[in-house]
């Protein structure tokens, strides 16, 4: 089931995306500039727009191809988007539990594993965006998806929320796509990089393909920036590792 095959299209107003992409189980960034197509790109994998054609295959599951168009809520997708709806009124432990047959195994798993603990009895609606971010991971982690796609999970997350957050994501045994705008949080994770400019895939490789041989200018700055901020002292650094 870790074996992913996407061939979309998706036309919204002016935009349009079309992409190719083939992997296992190894975890994938989308990077690009804003207005790339990365967050539409993951909406048209989860099924939520209506209008994408092709082909999205897990496993030898066709969720979408010529005869198939499996709903959204019958994929098994763990989605986050950038700003994860959340019912106010609900304690954290209780958000935490509301979803799709939900345990209560599951759900004190990620809680702990994210160290929400101390947030247990809080509402949600008191939250930081950051704590709401983090109770957001951990209930698309709690309903034990096949597929989980997030969309810049690390956004609003102070250093230590960054880290438990890195840890999990290192975890994950289920495909795992995510978006982002810093290439060290794909080093961090252990990810493939897709490079999305205009709706177009401009690159799939290892990060360590990328930063040898950055594709365009955008991507060369922000070699230059990973390589700055990660004061590379030898090639056993993880950018450099070509095993």
């Amino acid at each position: 089931m870790n074996h992913w095959q996407v061939e979309v299209r998706a036309q919204l107003g002016n935009f349009n995306l079309e992409v190719t992409l083939e992997g296992h189980r190894q975890p994938l960034a989308i990077v690009g500039p804003n207005g790339a197509g990365k967050s539409t790109l993951l909406k048209a994998v989860a099924g939520l727009i209506e209008t994408a054609t092709g082909r999205v295959v897990l496993g030898q599951q066709p969720w979408l191809d010529e005869q198939t168009q499996v709903a959204p809520e019958l994929r098994q997708v763990g989605w986050l988007p950038q700003r994860a709806p959340m019912f106010s009124h609900l304690r954290v432990s209780e958000a935490l539990r509301f979803g799709r047959d939900v345990s209560d195994e599951q759900a004190d798993f990620w809680r702990d594993a994210l160290h929400l603990q101390s947030l247990a009895n809080r509402f949600t609606g008191s939250l930081s965006g950051g704590q709401k971010q983090q109770v957001a991971l951990a209930q698309v982690l709690a309903t034990e998806p096949k597929w989980i796609l997030l969309d810049e999970p690390f956004r609003g997350l102070d250093a230590p929320a960054r880290m438990r957050t890195i840890e999990v994501m290192r975890t994950i045994e289920v495909p795992l796509w995510f978006t982002s705008h810093d290439l060290r949080e794909a080093a961090a994770v252990g990810a493939r990089v897709a490079v999305l400019d205009r709706g177009r895939l401009i690159t799939h490789q290892s990060l360590a393909q990328l930063v040898a041989d950055p594709p365009n200018a955008l991507m060369a700055a922000m070699v230059k920036e990973v390589q700055l901020h990660a004061q590379i002292e030898d090639e056993k650094s993880p950018l450099f590792d070509r095993s």
